[in-house]
């Protein structure tokens, strides 16, 4: 048999052994990039898939094979389904999502989890992180780590190789041995970084190196990551895992971290990126604590001005936290010492080091820049607001608290803002109310707040800084009160100090009520109050709302010349109190910090203040406005007397009675109106206020009962002036046709016979066929016109008898007999402008908003003003005109003419609308209202009329309403229409049925 000879090899074939080498090398290759790149997590991946933990492969290879056929996520933060809607050219279950997206360099990734926050949290923003292959740009970034503790540095280099492109690192230590460990730590993980180390002073912790000597450097770049060695955490447990978390928030990936510098390149505006809270973290946390102080001096330093908040703002927990260096540049560009920062002595709190962590976004508000926060478990961004683990608070109820005081020894309390609130948002509105009280009645005794304040801190220092009670403090400032302080003025400071606070403190029922079970329970029962009040003082109070039978002992700072705040006061109840004893109290410094400290149980019950402020209630831009303090303070108490609300702050709040609905939306806004409308300059120099169409009705109610309950003599009288937009209009046709005046300010759809009846009540003659010619407005302009036009002489007939009637009405009311203003919600003045062509008489409107087209109330020869909107309207109609049209209204129908056959003349209505057949309904609404701005009258008295209530506080409950943070019960919206024929629309229901938005 021949030999065969062997095929030939085609050298273009690849050889087998070394493609699957190659295969083998890029697996290796794809598994090691997919463990480094942050998105793969080992822990959540074996936790969220049995398979992977009842199979013998790594994780990692397991999600390789199978994940990848099922389309798994590998980690929180990859959605793979997403991914692979974009990337739509990937195979589902072939191709791996996570390595192609690691490998391309143009389609973005979202996490897996991306709570909706923004439909879950009314009013508040949030949106998925990004994750980017790519950046538009390189970015100018310098990464700050302060490596106190040198051995946790490998930590953060790990963390580090997440920061995209190349980057300055600086890196502060406080002994020169560390430098060689540092420096072969961020060799061993191969940091693309320009690195820079320093030998530091162990001042001001991880801000005193950043502030002191890296200040230049850091303002040098337009971004900076500031990290530091963190092994200390106050009071929370969990030392590493705080650490950690912040890492994992602030570099959880390369992908998410450009979606980080991307943010900041896409808006101007960024100035911080703060990390979500560690769920180890109280919401207490997110207060001064000790610093309040400090901070102020802090901010003087900077040249800062403004208040500072109150307790419960947000700032980067943990000291770590993204920011453009622009957004800091008051911090940075300070001429820092090391002098400046205490020397270290294991401080946990009061330093000028916790105070600078604190004001991070507060600096950076105030240079015009806002913050995000980053929360990588939820996948989300959070726009100008942080969570500050608000959730975690209502988890402690009523009954848990009952519980924990059955299994104490001893049940303590503090006493104001726990047992006792007052009606205002601020502790010291009562004493800048006061100033202002005083000022007023003794022009030259001025500067009360400041005096009172110089008096107590002189009262204290002649005693050795020990505490002092009001008595001592009101000796001191009659020692140091200059002549403008007559006795009247000082006698009137003394008494009123006591009566104001008496007359605004309302008890907390709920905690009450667990003080009573304490003390029935056989429980020993102690208040501890830091307080100016005298014992007699105290106990007064306590006895009027009976509590003073509940406490077995008390504990007073005047009294016992001892404070919580400072701590002396619980070291005192500690020798005092053997026991176990479970402490509930408000104040995060006095009541929950320093307890900690002395490990003594607690509770945090939030005072109605700081939970309207944590649901998102006080206006942004109200700031610390004593106005704002008292005409809000009201609402904080009602919603929020008990510490557990009903909902969380993430909930929106519900209102389910009229009264109380009246009383938060239209206390606020009705009391505001009324203090103007009686502070306005013309309100004394006219003769009569005319409260105008069917919102006049419960306007003039408020004003007139406001005015009774102020004792106020010298104002006008008011007048229930009956008129509408459909009744003037059609008067000023007998003027002379006016077209314009009849299609100025709002469109219409409907009929041209509807349009002419509606807006100036003539009724053409059905032979025209016009209620079958369909109008649009302003589209149809020129049509309405020219059929006016048309239509010139029975027009102006209709207008000549409708003028004759107006005329004797409002000769009647008084109008031409001497000057009269106009009252009404208002907008463009139509009516007003109207009714001055008509009579003759000019006119002074009062309205809550006036728009740019009031001009035509001043060429008629009147004048217009607004309360709360003054040419652009937009914000007021848009978000509460409807809703104010819907509350304000009258039992009868819309005037459509006058009758004047009657002595005196009277008004014509046409048929009610649905309003009022559920008019009895509304008037609850009014009732609360009208107690709402009575009970603070009679709490504040008659001076509160003339502070100035600003627009935004005054809609503060309505603007809740519209934005989601409160909701009306079903029952009650379904009470609240508006009547729109004017614009062609007939009955139009407010608000959405399912939710009780506004439409």
């Amino acid at each position: 048999m021949a030999e065969t000879e062997a095929p030939a090899t085609d050298p273009n074939e690849p050889d087998p052994k070394e493609a699957g080498l190659r295969r083998r090398a890029a697996l290796r290759a794809r598994r090691e990039a997919v463990l480094r790149s942050g998105l793969f997590d080992e822990a959540w991946y074996l936790s969220h898939h049995p398979a992977a933990r009842n199979s013998d492969l790594a994780p990692v290879d397991h999600y390789l094979s199978w994940g990848v056929a099922v389309r798994a996520a590998p980690g929180p933060l990859f959605d793979p389904e997403d991914f692979l809607r974009r990337a739509w050219r990937l195979v589902p279950g072939i191709d791996d999502p996570l390595g192609a997206f690691l490998e391309q360099t143009h389609h973005e990734a979202r996490p897996l989890y991306r709570a909706d926050e923004s439909g879950a949290v009314p009013g508040r923003v949030s949106e998925p992180l990004r994750l980017l292959p790519a950046l538009s740009r390189a970015p100018d970034l310098a990464v700050m780590v302060h490596a106190f503790h040198p051995d946790l540095f490998g930590e953060i280099c790990d963390a580090l190789r997440f920061v995209p492109g190349r980057y300055t690192l600086l890196v502060s230590i406080t002994q020169a041995a560390h430098e060689a460990q540092i420096r072969d730590a961020v060799s061993k993980h191969g940091l693309p970084a320009d690195l820079v180390v320093a030998v530091c002073a162990n001042r001001g912790r991880n801000f005193g190196p950043m502030l002191v000597r890296f200040r230049h450097a850091i303002r040098a770049h337009e971004f900076v990551l500031h990290l530091h060695t963190k092994r200390s955490l106050y009071r929370f447990g969990g030392l590493d895992a705080w650490r950690t978390s912040l890492l994992r928030t602030l570099l959880p990936a390369q992908a998410v971290v450009r979606g980080f510098l991307q943010a900041f390149e896409d808006d101007p505006s960024l100035g911080i990126l703060s990390p979500a809270p560690a769920e180890a973290v109280r919401p207490w946390t997110y207060s001064w604590l000790r610093n309040r102080d400090v901070a102020k001096v802090l901010f003087a330093r900077l040249g800062l001005s403004g208040a500072l908040p109150e307790d419960g703002f947000d700032f980067p927990a943990g000291g770590m936290f993204w920011a453009r260096t622009q957004a800091i540049a008051p911090l940075l560009d300070h001429p820092w010492r090391d002098e400046d920062f205490p020397e270290e002595q294991g401080q946990t709190d009061g330093t000028i080091a916790h105070a600078i962590e604190r004001s991070i976004i507060l600096v950076a508000a105030k240079t015009g820049f806002g913050f995000r926060e980053i929360d990588a478990v939820q996948g989300v961004m959070r726009l100008g607001w942080g969570s500050r683990n608000l959730d975690l608070y209502p988890e402690f109820d009523a009954a848990d608290l009952t519980r924990e005081l059955s299994a104490s020894e001893i049940a303590s309390f503090d006493v104001f803002d726990t047992l006792l609130t007052r009606l205002c948002l601020s502790p010291d509105a009562v004493q800048r109310f006061i100033g202002h009280a005083v000022a007023r009645r003794f022009p030259a005794a001025t500067g009360y707040v400041r005096r009172r304040r110089l008096a107590e801190q002189r009262a204290r220092s002649l005693r050795a800084d020990k505490e002092v009670d009001l008595a001592e403090i009101h000796a001191q400032f009659r020692e140091d009160a200059d002549e403008g302080w007559c006795e009247a003025a000082l006698a009137f400071v003394e008494a009123e100090e006591i009566a104001l606070d008496l007359r605004t403190l309302r008890p907390r029922h709920a905690v009450i009520a667990a003080l009573r079970d304490a003390k029935e329970a056989g429980r020993r029962t102690i208040l501890v109050s830091d307080s100016y009040l005298t014992r007699a003082q105290l106990d007064a109070m306590l006895e009027r709302f009976g509590l003073a039978s509940l406490a077995d002992e008390i504990y007073l700072s005047s009294e016992r010349r001892a404070r919580k705040d400072r701590g002396d006061l619980w070291d005192l109840v500690r020798r005092s109190e053997p026991g176990a004893l479970f402490h509930v109290g408000d104040n995060a410094h006095s009541d929950i910090q320093n307890t900690a400290d002395r490990d003594l149980r607690h509770l945090h019950v939030l005072s109605p203040a700081a939970l309207f402020r944590s649901h998102g209630l006080l206006p942004a831009d109200c700031g610390d406005d004593l106005a704002t303090d008292i005409l809000l303070g009201p609402a904080a108490e009602f919603l929020f007397n008990s510490p557990w609300p009903e909902s969380g702050a993430e909930h929106p709040v519900w209102l389910r009675e009229p009264e109380e609905a009246g009383a938060l939306l239209l206390g606020p806004l009705l009391f505001s109106f009324a203090a103007w409308l009686i502070r306005h300059p013309a309100t004394r120099l006219v003769k009569r206020l005319l409260f105008v169409s069917r919102e006049g009705y419960f306007l003039k109610r408020m004003v007139d009962a406001v005015v009774r309950e102020s004792g106020r003599t010298d104002l006008p009288e008011t007048l229930y002036f009956q008129c509408s937009r459909r009744a003037a209009l059609a008067a000023l046709q007998g003027c002379g046709l006016d077209v314009e005046a009849v299609l100025k300010g709002a469109g219409f759809n409907g009929s041209l016979q509807d349009f002419l009846l509606a807006r100036i009540g003539f009724a053409a003659n059905a032979s025209l066929g016009f209620q079958r010619v369909k109008l649009s407005l302003p589209r149809d302009n020129e049509l309405l016109r020219c059929t006016m036009d048309l239509l010139r002489d029975p027009i102006e007939a209709h207008g000549a008898r409708a003028a004759q009637g107006l005329r004797a009405y409002a000769e009647a009311a008084g109008i031409g007999q001497g000057p009269s203003a106009f009252v009404d919600v208002g907008y463009s003045g139509t009516m007003q402008a109207a009714l001055q062509r008509v009579t003759g008489v000019p006119l002074v409107g009062l309205y809550m908003g006036v728009s740019h087209a009031a001009a035509q109330v001043r060429e008629a020869g009147g004048h217009a003003f607004g309360a709360f909107a003054d040419g652009d309207v937009a914000d007021f109609t848009g978000g509460f005109g409807l809703m104010l049209e819907a509350f304000l209204t009258a039992p009868h129908g819309q005037v459509v003419g006058y009758d004047t056959e009657a002595t005196p003349p009277a008004p014509l209505f046409r048929s009610v609308g649905y309003s009022q057949t559920v008019f009895s309904q509304l008037e609850r609404f009014y009732a609360g209202a009208e107690r709402y701005a009575l009970d603070m009258l009679r709490c504040w008295g008659a001076d509160m009329l003339d502070l100035h209530y600003p627009p935004s506080a005054a809609t503060a409950m309505l603007a809740a309403l519209r934005n989601g943070r409160l909701r009306l019960d079903p029952l009650l919206t379904a009470s609240l229409s508006v009547e729109d024929d004017f614009c062609g629309n007939g009955e139009i229901a407010v608000f959405r049925r399912n939710a009780g938005a506004s439409s």
